[in-house]
């Protein structure tokens, strides 16, 4: 059965190569380049050979520069949806595109024109069709004015990034014409043909390019420059300019000539302070390979072995995947706007580095791509997949064969934040939206996904499940599934049928685990160990597979920390009871080697979780059941310093179930204060809500001090909560919407004293309230907005408010304008009802510490000094605010309404460096039965730390805040300053933002 089944795939692999064609675009291209102006001048030619089919009437042309020519492109629109502001700042000088286009076909004039929604794309109508077999030559003459440095074309100064660069034709295959606009995030497909590429420029430029070098001067030319390079490097520190300086361009130029075979692109970059270093590699085969570095002075310590790094690789890829095809190899270090480094074919451009393990592996990548987005040319802006995937993979091996970790990038993490857990970088990354239900499927277009969805789906997870692949065929078996792919599909464009097709017709298995529901879903993969009993000489294990992917899954023994034993299963449905041979073990583990992508693995293994207790934080340790704690230090006006420890069971990847706590002891009051709070956290599969958690959240803190007879107010506070957060429409929107309802009971102990015989007697007050609030936020980069509508009810009030906030950008980076709008109502008020219970929910025009009950009567604000304002010392503490209804930043306590209020402020940046920002706030109060007022106020913002810790400066205030002013006493400038401390962002004591994660 398994022969036939083979048969019959390898039949339809044959029968879909039969089918296939593939369009030739051969290219003569002659530039010169204007380094004062930084403008590329020229001509191309075009071969188009139309192999397909079908009669073409039309020709659909890229012209990617034409992306930097307006702030209305994709990829202007792109780089915001990805909280990218850097082209939508830019200067107009900065920017770029193609001019002085005039196509031609066959040396007569046709009509062309740019797509509707993207200048980048150009169609151009033939006057005759383009019959199957035939061809036409496509020429014009182009003038690209080459942008700053935002994505992969651009220049940095005299330093020249020619990439995505000149006019070539769209794709066209069995499924039609792929037009496509330029985009930073998500790649390129592109027709295999032909180069030849003449480059015009002063003579002192080093230049590195796809292709074989024709001109034999610059063979020279570079022979000199890495000799003195070597020289360089053995301290002759002058042959090169200080501090990574540009030399006075030549008043001579040269003109180079290069030609490539097979491939689908040309880059070449230019920088005349580039170091050469050249070396080669003889292939199995004993094809010899050129390998070469180009490098400035920046990390230049890492760069001097880099050749060394190429060399590796070409020989690792071409022993794993398949011979390198090409005459050479080049890594070149250069500014780069799109990621770590990006690969053309025979070349690459790599961006700075921290440390010669990342510049190992980031130049692996990339020269891997000759492999996989070279020669294996699938749609990379569809099926992203298909390239950085499959190359992960190697990349991975690559770095687990020379080094003691399969990525870099682990090395950012510090030791006591991966204590003893034994869990993959990788592992990690995919599970962090995994386990929330917000992770998409690999197979997602690139435009589609999420920022962290594209890395995870296009890199790390396909990657993962090649893992998984190769545990369960064997790494032998494995590369030759592979190998066997790249001999049918090199210099072609295969789709994710005909790769699975190629894999199935290898290994003569079903492997519809692998695509339907590893890579073509997001479904989950979670096996349980529930059960072992012995039978005979053998084991019984009984597993659970609590997941959505019936994938083979491997057993191991472990003894005395070492895996004895390993057996492989074929996926299960439901429940099953599976035969394992006895040996002597310690433990049995499902995938002990963490090579599956299991979303749980704390069920996987027969003993018993410990428990584990970390210092701050630290990565998921699914062998124990753990724990962190750290030292906590706090004041306020009242309990004073607070001395305590914090306790949470946080870490990465996030829980269900997580809680934190600081309980604390006041050296004043006597008494055990803190913040606590509880979470568990339900993400559904469907869209429509995204999330529903449930949270009990608790502080406790003294608000006032009667020092006569030092007696301590506290208040002691329990909120239950459920949040529910909706879908978004789409994974990428911006909008998303949160509904919750929160009980907040609050209890008060104060000291009351006896007017008669003077004593204190303790007395207790309670009262709760309700509230229902909706939110809508809008996370845009450029003018986020919030809209808050909420609903508060106990049985001595009910009122409702909202408020709506947005920021309009101004054309100056990080400078802009906030609006604010505030509108409220009591539906219903018991003023006696209130004093009994002593709440007083007023309506204010400010949140500050005049009132123990009526600022802050939820308790939500992280005051130091709540009853500050009925003491006649002046104290600092009394010009702490915090954000409440009409939001002014005054310490008045006029205004204050249990009818409406309605409010309007904004706040706007200053021009050029100036720290400050100006603001203003208007509001109607209704006072009751009382005729209505109308307040304002304006002045100066000291930002310390945006948004965080800033001070307010009056300047201008209605006539009731200055009287309230004076009748207080503070009449001075500098006794009516506030201050305002966001601590929710700080993250210092509010436990109930400390775990949440959004």
């Amino acid at each position: 059965m398994k022969w036939l089944f083979g048969f019959l795939l390898l039949s339809t692999s044959l029968f879909a190569q039969n089918d296939y064609f593939q369009q030739e675009v051969n290219y003569k291209i002659d530039v010169q380049l204007n380094d004062e102006e930084h403008l590329l001048q020229g001509t191309i030619k075009i071969e188009y050979v139309n192999n397909s089919p079908d009669e073409l009437t039309e020709i659909y042309m890229h012209l990617w520069p034409n992306a930097y020519s307006t702030k209305e492109t994709a990829f202007a629109k792109q780089a915001l949806k990805n909280r990218s502001t850097k082209f939508y700042y830019a200067k107009q000088k900065d920017l770029g595109g193609l001019s002085k286009l005039d196509f031609l076909v066959n040396g007569n004039g046709v009509k062309w024109n740019l797509d509707e929604q993207h200048p980048d794309i150009a169609i151009l109508r033939l006057e005759e069709p383009l019959p199957s077999g035939g061809r036409i030559t496509i020429s014009t003459p182009f003038t690209l004015d080459i942008p700053a440095s935002f994505s992969r074309l651009g220049h940095v100064g005299q330093s020249y990034q020619m990439t995505q660069w000149y006019p070539k034709p769209a794709v066209y295959d069995r499924k039609g014409w792929h037009p496509m606009p330029y985009l930073d995030k998500g790649e390129f497909f592109s027709e295999f043909g032909n180069f030849e590429v003449s480059i015009t420029l002063p003579k002192n430029y080093v230049v590195g390019a796809t292709g074989v070098l024709q001109t034999q001067s610059e063979v020279e030319f570079l022979d000199k420059q890495i000799s003195k390079t070597k020289a360089y490097l053995n301290g002759q520190n002058s042959l090169f300019p200080e501090n990574n300086a540009f030399s006075k361009s030549s008043k001579n130029n040269k003109t180079l000539r290069y030609t490539a075979e097979k491939v689908h692109d040309f880059a070449w970059f230019a920088d005349k302070r580039f170091r050469v270093l050249k070396d080669e590699v003889t292939l199995e085969s004993g094809k010899k390979v050129d390998t070469w570095v180009m490098f400035t002075e920046k990390e230049e310590e890492l760069w001097k072995d880099a050749v060394e790094y190429v060399n590796r690789s070409v020989l690792f890829y071409s022993d794993k995947v398949g011979e390198y095809p090409y005459p050479h190899a080049t890594a070149v270090q250069s500014a780069l706007s799109a990621g770590a480094g990006m690969e053309y074919p025979m070349i690459t451009v790599i961006g700075l580095a921290s440390t010669a393990k990342a510049l190992d592996e980031v130049i692996t990548h990339e020269v891997g791509h000759n492999w996989f987005y070279g020669i294996l040319a699938s749609d990379e802006r569809v099926h992203p997949w298909m390239d950085e995937g499959l190359n992960s993979y190697y990349q991975y091996r690559y770095m687990r064969q020379n080094y003691d970790s399969e990525t870099a990038s682990v090395d950012m993490i510090p030791a006591f934040l991966m204590g003893k857990s034994d869990m993959r970088f990788l592992e990690a990354s995919y599970l962090i939206n995994a386990r929330r239900n917000l992770d998409q499927a690999a197979d997602t277009h690139s435009n589609e996904s999420t920022l962290i969805n594209y890395g995870v789906g296009s890199y790390t997870k396909p990657a993962m499940v090649l893992d998984h692949l190769e545990a369960y065929l064997g790494t032998e078996e494995i590369d030759i599934v592979m190998q066997n792919y790249y001999q049918e599909w090199k210099f072609k464009h295969p789709y994710p049928e005909d790769f699975k097709a190629s894999l199935e017709a290898s290994t003569g298995k079903d492997l519809s685990w692998v695509f339907d529901d590893l890579l073509f879903s997001s479904k989950k993969l979670d096996y349980a160990l529930k059960g072992v009993t012995k039978s005979g000489d053998d084991l019984q294990l009984t597993i659970k597979n609590k997941g959505e992917i019936n994938a083979p899954f491997p057993v191991s023994a472990v003894k005395d920390g070492e895996v004895v034993a390993t057996q492989w299963y074929e996926g299960i449905e439901d429940e099953e009871t599976i035969n394992f041979q006895a040996v002597d073990y310690d433990d049995l583990v499902i995938d002990v080697e963490r090579i599956t992508l299991e979303i749980d693995r704390t069920d996987n293994r027969k003993r018993a979780n410990s428990l584990n207790v970390n210092f701050l934080a630290q990565i998921e340790n699914d062998k124990k059941r753990s724990f962190s704690i750290f030292p906590v230090l706090s004041y306020n006006a009242y309990d004073q310093f607070m001395l305590g420890i914090g306790v949470h069971n946080k870490s990465l990847p996030f829980r269900n179930l997580e809680f934190a706590a600081t309980p604390m002891y006041g050296f004043s009051s006597g008494r055990l204060t803190g913040v606590g709070g509880l979470r568990y956290n339900l993400y559904p599969k469907g869209k429509s809500i995204e999330r529903i958690s449930l949270q009990l959240n608790g502080r406790t803190f003294s608000y006032a001090h009667n020092e006569d007879f030092d007696f301590h107010n506290y208040f002691t506070k329990i909120a239950p909560k459920i949040e529910l957060t909706f879908g978004r429409k789409a994974p990428t929107s911006d909008w998303q919407q949160h509904l919750s309802y929160r009980y907040i009971d609050i209890n008060q102990n104060f000291g009351r004293r006896n007017p008669d015989t003077e004593e204190i007697s303790r007395n207790e007050r309670s009262y709760g309230v309700n509230e229902l609030q909706y939110r809508l936020e809008n996370s845009n980069v450029l003018s986020p907005s919030n809209l808050n509508v909420t609903l508060e009810n106990n049985d001595a009030f009910t009122k409702v408010f909202a408020r709506y906030q947005q920021r309009f950008p101004y054309q100056e980076k990080k400078k802009g304008l906030t609006l604010r709008l505030f509108a409220g109502q009591f539906l219903q008020y018991d003023p006696t009802r209130s004093a009994e219970l002593g709440v007083r929910p007023a309506f204010l025009l400010t949140g500050n510490t005049t009132g123990t009950f009526q600022q802050d009567y939820l308790y939500d604000a992280v005051l130091f000094g709540r009853s500050e304002a009925s003491i006649t010392e002046r104290s600092l503490f009394q010009h702490q605010i915090f954000e409440k209804d009409a939001g002014f930043k005054t310490l008045t306590s006029v205004g204050a309404s249990t009818s409406g209020l309605y409010s309007a402020g904004f706040r706007s940046t200053l021009p050029g460096a100036l720290p400050l920002d100006i603001f203003a706030d208007g509001a109607y109060s209704g006072l009751g039965n009382a005729k209505g007022q109308f307040f304002y106020s304006a002045g100066l913002v000291l930002p310390i730390i945006r948004n965080v810790f800033e001070i307010y400066i009056p300047v201008l205030e209605s006539n009731e805040i200055k009287a309230n002013h004076n009748a207080t006493g503070r009449q001075g400038l500098l006794e009516r300053l506030t201050f305002r401390i966001d601590f929710s962002k700080l993250n210092l004591l509010e436990v109930e933002e400390l775990i949440d994660f959004n």
